[in-house]
Formats: C-alpha cells, sequence, structure tokens
C-alpha cells in the first residue's frame, strides 16, 4: 500500500509541476550576437530586393493540405517560368513547411522535383509526433524543463525535411523567404527576417530551420509557443526577456501582408531601388468552416466535447475566415467575388496613412479551392466543357474536406496518397485550365518585359 501511495504522490507531483517546469532548461535556440562575431546575411532578409517588377508568392496556412498544395502550385509556375521571376515567398504554418524546403532544395534538383516532393510531404508527421510524447526521455524532459511539444515536432520536421540544416544553408539568394508567426507578447506579427533576429541582438543565420517553421505553424491548443531570447533588452538581475511565437494565422492566414509591406518598405526607402509594380500569387488552402449539418442538431456535443470542446476550434476558424477575407478585402477581393473572379488589379501605396500619396500598379491572381467548387457558375467565366467543369466542382469538393492537420486525412475512404492526388490535381486544373486568369498573368508579365509561359506558345 505504501509502494501505492508513494507512486501516485510522485506521479501528482509531476502533474503538478506542468504549469512551471522544475528545472530551467530553455528550449530557445536563438544565440546573442556578440561584438566581432560574423552573421552572414541570409534569404530573409528585407533588403536588398532591387527588381524593377516585384513578384510575390504568398502560401497560406493549413497543415498538411497547405504544404502539398503550395508545392504543386510552386511546381506548376516553376514550369511556366513564373517561379523564375520572383522576388519573395511568404508564408504561413503549412505553407512554410513547402517555403522552407524549397529555400533549402529549390537548386537540387534531385530534391526539388515532383517526385520527391511528393515523396516527402505526403509523410504522417503528425502520428509520429504523437508517438513521439511516449518516448521515455521526451516524457522526462516534458514534464520537468522547458521542452514541450512544439520541441519534438521540431525533431520531425528535421528528420523528415530540413535535416537540422539553418537559414544559413538557404545562402543569401532570390527569391526571399519570409516565415510568418504571431507574437504571443505583442499580438503582431512577427516575421523571420535577418533584421528582425537583430533587433533581439541574435543572427538569424545560426538559427535552425525547423524552428522557424514549428513557430509559424505553432497552432494554439495543438502546440505550445516557440520562444526567442531578446538579448537586447536591459536586464535587471536575473531577469531575461524572451518572445514567445505561435500559428502566424491569426495575423494573417494568407501571407500576403508581408509581401504588401516588403513593397511598402522599399518604396519608402531612400536609397533603394524602387519597383514600379507587383504581381503577388496568393495560393490558399482556405477550407469553408460552415456546419449547415449542425443546423437540425439540438445538441452539438461528440463524445471528445466531454473533455476538450470544438467550439475553440470552431471560433478559431470564423475568425481565419473573417481575417481572410479582410486581407482579400485590401487587394480588391470583395466576398462575392472569392472564387468567381481570382485576377485583380490594385495599387500599393508607399504609406497606408498618407491619401493620395504615391502608390505603383499592382495585379494578383488568387489561386483557391473555392474557385474549383464554383466552376459551374456562369459568372465564374470557365472553359465550357462540362467534362472539365465536373472535374473541377469534383476536386474542389473533395479537397476542401482534407483537415487541417500534420498529416492528410479527410472523412471517407481516403488514402494519403489519394488526397495527395488530388491537392496536385487541384493546382494543375487552378493553373493551367482557368485560361481565362492565365492568359491574364501571362500578358501582364509580357507587358512588363518578363518572359513566361513560353511553353504556351
Amino acid at each position: 500500500m505504501r509502494r501505492v501511495i508513494c507512486c501516485l504522490t510522485i506521479v501528482g507531483a509531476i502533474i503538478g509541476a506542468s504549469g512551471c517546469s522544475f528545472i530551467p532548461v530553455y528550449t530557445r535556440a536563438n544565440q546573442e550576437l556578440k561584438a566581432g562575431m560574423p552573421c552572414p546575411p541570409t534569404r530573409a532578409s528585407m533588403v536588398g530586393i532591387d527588381d524593377e517588377v516585384f513578384v510575390g508568392i504568398a502560401l497560406s496556412g493549413g497543415g498538411s493540405r497547405a504544404a502539398n498544395f503550395s508545392a504543386a502550385v510552386l511546381l506548376e509556375l516553376q514550369d511556366l517560368g513564373f517561379l523564375q521571376t520572383a522576388s519573395a515567398i511568404s508564408s504561413v504554418s503549412g505553407g512554410s513547411v513547402t517555403a522552407a524546403y524549397y529555400s533549402l532544395f529549390g537548386n537540387q534538383g534531385s530534391q526539388w522535383n515532383p517526385k520527391r516532393v511528393r515523396e516527402v510531404l505526403v509523410s504522417d508527421f503528425q502520428t509520429t509526433w504523437f508517438i513521439r510524447w511516449f518516448a521515455p526521455h521526451h516524457i522526462v524532459r516534458y514534464w520537468l524543463t522547458d521542452f514541450d511539444r512544439s520541441d519534438i515536432m521540431k525533431r520531425v520536421f528535421d528528420d523528415y525535411l530540413f535535416k537540422g540544416q539553418s537559414f544559413k544553408a538557404m545562402g543569401a539568394g532570390r527569391p526571399r523567404i519570409f516565415l510568418n508567426a504571431t507574437s504571443r507578447v505583442t499580438a503582431d506579427g512577427f516575421v523571420f527576417t535577418d533584421q528582425g533576429f537583430q533587433a533581439l541582438g541574435s543572427c538569424l543565420a545560426d538559427y535552425p530551420v525547423s524552428h522557424a517553421v514549428m513557430a509559424s505553424a505553432a497552432f494554439p491548443g495543438a502546440f505550445q509557443n516557440v520562444t526567442l531570447e531578446d538579448y537586447r533588452r536591459e536586464r535587471n538581475g536575473k531577469d531575461r526577456h524572451f518572445d514567445h511565437l505561435y500559428d502566424g494565422g491569426p495575423t494573417d492566414n494568407l501571407g500576403v501582408e508581408t509581401l504588401r509591406r516588403t513593397v511598402q518598405g522599399l518604396l519608402k526607402a531612400p536609397l533603394a531601388a524602387k519597383p514600379k509594380r507587383c504581381f503577388f500569387f496568393i495560393v490558399d488552402a482556405y477550407t469553408t468552416p460552415g456546419r449547415p449539418n449542425l443546423a437540425t442538431k439540438r445538441d452539438t456535443r461528440m463524445a471528445t466535447d466531454y473533455i476538450v470542446d470544438s467550439n475553440a476550434i470552431s471560433a478559431s476558424d470564423a475568425l481565419l475566415a473573417n481575417r481572410r477575407n479582410d486581407v482579400l478585402g485590401e487587394l480588391g477581393f470583395e466576398d462575392t467575388e472569392i472564387g468567381l473572379r481570382p485576377f485583380k488589379t490594385f495599387r500599393v501605396p508607399a504609406d497606408d496613412e498618407a491619401e493620395g500619396g504615391p502608390s505603383i500598379p499592382c495585379a494578383a491572381w488568387h489561386l483557391t479551392f473555392q474557385r474549383l467548387i464554383l466552376a459551374g457558375k456562369p459568372e465564374a467565366r470557365l472553359p465550357s466543357d462540362p467534362t472539365t467543369l465536373q472535374e473541377m466542382q469534383d476536386v474542389g469538393r473533395a479537397v476542401n474536406r482534407i483537415r487541417t492537420r500534420f498529416n492528410l486525412s479527410s472523412p471517407g475512404d481516403y488514402s494519403e496518397q489519394a488526397l495527395q492526388d488530388l491537392l496536385f490535381r487541384a493546382a494543375s486544373l487552378l493553373v493551367n485550365r482557368d485560361t481565362e486568369s492565365l492568359k491574364a498573368a501571362c500578358d501582364w508579365f509580357a507587358g512588363n518585359g518578363l518572359r513566361v509561359c513560353e511553353k504556351l506558345k
């Protein structure tokens, strides 16, 4: 009996310590940049972009659904020559998995090709992550130190994708890569850039890529925030200052705002060459969050809701959907146009607060599942071939049901491979079969002196 009581006491002590770890083993990986230490520039720099035509690609959040769809679209854009003109790629959450992988291996044909990309991105990261929770050394560190669930997933990403490489391995070329997160301290967006790390007294070149991706994808509830130490803040005694980062979705689940701010920064920079025009590809893996089946239910609880209520997830989905509409609205996409009018022209001002100030003409192509779902509507102005329209709608409805997780899963009897096939097919349909939007993009680039779409001639 005493042995049982003793064991229960130990277990209770460990559980009780979950809110404040016994041993302060910091899991932050950004190191202090001391005087005289080298800090080479990386691709994640907001300065030195001197393209007369700024081409930005935004990759949205959405777990493995977004990672696979983003990769499929990038490969399609590369085939048409658009990707080669890109000035910057800005990503959030699942899109950051692809952005980081491309930044590390985009110049390696053995790693960046359709076959290899599909092999690595079909992986079930989430189940591997969950199983590793129960590794004995993880259990001890999880309950007794700062080590948390996000730290486990960082290692999963490294094992499957990034091989422990830091931002230094990206080099300093183009396109620039901007991984977006949200600061829990300030509630503002945080972008992993050389300049952002210098403001912390640290060097991004030495920071592991997997940690930045995890910060961008740390969806609240599933993952803990990722911590950075702020070495520039004055220390009072033993006090240290930190920033805590989680999913970039609450500030911008599309990655578009960082592209806009980058263009605005270039327009205001006194010495930098200023862009004269800009183009944004918006790769959007958003799925319609509506729950019409709940309208006939008296009690919405499922079995799991008696432990963790899914209302929190539904509320988060609603907030992200509204934020998405706000961001698209800033580019001129009205709510009623989304999915029907994917090509839009607009202007980016140098200063949002200065009315009538300098601005440049821009255009955007919004690649969204909603375009496929609404393909049958006459106002969508898609090819009239009924077989193509039916395929678009079928694929659109299927990918719209893929869950936001770090594996590919969906209601119904679909394998991971089948769901990946659907996402790659969705990308091909959106880029190649939306002939009106494709022609508008090809003409816009040709009119601005950029050679693309050569294979279509």
